[in-house]
């Protein structure tokens, strides 16, 4: 089903056949790195539970075979078949069939029909469909309906909502889309309504217990959680040199912060927002104790802003805080609480309040 002139790689875009006849060792600098984890679209159905123990896998255009080692590393029943590195592979039905960055491939755009209707009529109860969506390519000609790369590679650009409408004609079945390019299509009616009833009321990072154990096993997660208890928040991702260690490994901001947030120490992390937020609060009223405006929100360093953001809900409302911390410090009650008594003894210096003398 795929384009006799292109070969489909990893990476999500294809050869050209005179490129992939190349000897190995001249092209290998142009397919992509192997992944060794699973892709996003299927993260996702495992977190939806569209993939479960009790379903068979097959992966159509599945590369290296990634998804399908992955899956079957979880005890899961999955195969795959791809037109140049697993050409042998029977194609055959399955539960839940994964059609990842395929589409975008295939320059013919009735071959690309074509396969989206077969990869369906391989599934039983449904099919994972994945695209590139809204990505703006660099040194890109125009292309029949796409665009090929300075790499020689072709590649069709879909938008959210043309990805959903493209589908829907296709297959004739509404699309539920799960994210961004990720869309399931499902043949049997009982796992559909499965489906819309488990994301109505139960949170999709439930269902992964092994995305939450493998979180607490990565070093470099250890070390993100550190940081995240050292500041009192979500650290941002310039903050962390690792961040695209993770973000490949646990496939999005959102997800990151909400397994985070589950592996924090508690008592530290609150700790550490307090004291932050103090630190603030002193810094801005001193500010104003000297006659100095605020500087503007962004001209801040960005450890600050986003200090900002997690703590208050706007900028206004921070400054307006730290004005009533300045005004509440001269108060007798806060004096002594915060001395003590009347006043403060240093080895050569008492400072006392006008107003308790």
């Amino acid at each position: 089903m795929f384009s006799p002139g292109t070969v489909l790689v990893m990476d999500g875009s294809a050869l050209p056949r005179a490129v992939a006849d190349e000897p190995l060792k001249v092209r290998r600098h142009r397919t992509a790195m192997r992944r060794y984890r699973c892709s996003r679209p299927v993260a996702l159905a495992l977190a939806d539970g569209i993939i479960a123990r009790t379903t068979t896998i097959f992966d159509y255009g599945c590369g290296h075979g990634a998804d399908v080692r992955y899956l079957q590393s979880r005890r899961i029943k999955a195969k795959g078949w791809d037109p140049h590195y697993q050409a042998k592979t029977k194609v055959v039905p399955a539960d839940v069939v994964n059609l990842g960055y395929v589409l975008n491939v295939i320059e013919d755009p009735r071959e690309r029909v074509e396969t989206l209707r077969h990869a369906f009529s391989l599934a039983n109860q449904a099919l994972i469909v994945a695209v590139r969506v809204d990505c703006s390519l660099e040194d890109a000609a125009e292309f029949g309906d796409g665009q090929l790369t300075g790499k020689g590679t072709f590649q069709k650009i879909f938008t959210q909502a043309e990805f959903r409408e493209y589908v829907e004609s296709a297959l004739g079945r509404r699309p539920h889309a799960v994210a961004l390019g990720v869309a399931y299509v499902f043949k049997d009616e009982e796992a559909e309504a499965r489906y819309v009833a488990t994301r109505a009321f139960t949170r999709r990072l439930e269902y992964r217990t092994d995305l939450i154990e493998e979180f607490a096993r990565s070093a470099v997660a250890r070390r993100y959680v550190q940081l995240a208890n050292k500041l009192g928040r979500v650290p941002l991702s310039e903050e962390f040199p690792a961040y695209s260690t993770l973000l490949e490994a646990f496939g999005s901001q959102q997800r990151i912060e909400r397994l985070t947030l589950r592996h924090v120490n508690r008592e530290s992390f609150e700790g550490s927002r307090a004291q932050r937020r103090q630190d603030i609060l002193t810094y801005l009223a001193m500010l104003r104790l000297q006659g100095l405006r605020p500087p503007p929100f962004g001209a801040l360093p960005a450890s600050v802003r986003g200090d900002l953001k997690a703590l208050w809900k706007t900028y206004s409302e921070t400054t307006e805080e730290a004005g009533r911390f300045l005004f509440s410090i001269g108060t007798p009650e806060v004096v002594r609480g915060a001395f003590g008594g009347p006043g403060w003894k240093a080895p050569s210096i008492r400072f006392l309040h006008p107003s308790i003398r």
